[in-house]
């Protein structure tokens, strides 16, 4: 799309060298922890995963011992995959859509429901992830700017590491809810990207409800 000037996955390879600077607005720490305390409902469903071909993503706990989370995290079914040291199984991979699901033996980890319908644009969300930068979770406030298709375009910032995570509205009761998978991330160099009349910074693409529900069930 040519409003983009960069587009790169949210996925975090382990790496021996040091990541390169990415330039996205980083919202101050204590910001982030408030956050990340205030909303511990969909902090508890979210974690870290690792894989046997380097990769270091997010994921949401959907169902019993359920998990979703971004495909290209994984090469196939066959890619073994950790929640520290609980073993998953991969079940579903779908690279033109970007997303898989894997099981894991996790009871104590409680999982979100799914939103029954597609999030609004302006309506505001909540991204979880794990930024390879940062040693632990953070919680990032954003924005829906565009749904089209298999895509959900978002404002707010995030890094590697969060491809995977998931994106959260409010549900009936003060419940969240999930409605998207986040897997990446438009870093702007300059100029800013365009909906409309508004202009932001910074830009992440995640697959919407629909298309997470045709998957899961299809």
């Amino acid at each position: 799309m040519k409003f983009l000037k960069s587009l790169v996955l949210a996925v975090g390879l382990i790496l021996p060298t040091a990541l390169p600077s990415i330039p996205v607005q980083a919202q101050p720490v204590s910001q982030y922890l408030q956050i990340a305390s205030k909303y511990s409902q969909i902090r508890d469903a979210s974690v870290q995963i690792y894989t046997d071909i380097g990769n270091s993503c997010s994921a949401t706990k959907v169902g019993k011992d359920l998990f979703l989370t971004a495909g290209h995290c994984f090469a196939d079914t066959n890619t073994g995959v950790w929640i520290g040291n609980i073993k998953g199984q991969v079940l579903k991979v779908d690279h033109e859509n970007d997303l898989a699901l894997f099981k894991a033996e996790t009871s104590h980890i409680p999982f979100i429901k799914l939103a029954p319908r597609n999030p609004d644009i302006d309506d505001d969300i909540l991204i979880v992830g794990y930024p390879l930068a940062i040693n632990g979770q953070f919680v990032t406030k954003g924005s829906v700017q565009s749904v089209t298709g298999n895509r959900m375009w978002l404002d707010g910032s995030v890094a590697p590491g969060s491809s995977g995570g998931g994106v959260f509205t409010m549900g009936p009761f003060g419940n969240y809810r999930l409605v998207g998978v986040l897997v990446e991330v438009a870093v702007d160099q300059g100029d800013g990207f365009f909906f409309g009349r508004e202009k932001v910074n910074y830009l992440s693409r995640a697959v919407p409800l629909e298309t997470i529900i045709t998957f899961i069930h299809g």
